[in-house]
């Protein structure tokens, strides 16, 4: 299982949620952090029924992994 995904566009959630069987993608994504590069790529994984632990501020590859570093920074402070 992956510790997180980071997706760069909605593409790349929908083919994510392609591959896997029905059921596979919950067990897959299990204790898994999700960050999407904006607004668009986040609805695209609602729509898979992904949860977005974090949406980049800018629409770059710097501003997806400060997204990233900003839950997981959040969730070691609770």
């Amino acid at each position: 299982t992956p510790k997180a995904l980071l997706f760069a566009s909605p593409s790349a959630v929908e083919e994510c949620c392609r591959i896997f069987a029905a059921g596979e993608f919950e067990h897959f994504m299990h204790g898994c952090v999700v960050a999407v590069i904006g607004s668009t790529t986040g609805a695209a994984a609602a729509r898979c029924g992904m949860p977005v632990h974090g949406i980049a501020a800018t629409p770059s590859d710097e501003g997806l992994v400060e997204a990233l570093v900003a839950y997981v920074a959040t969730a070691a402070g609770r």
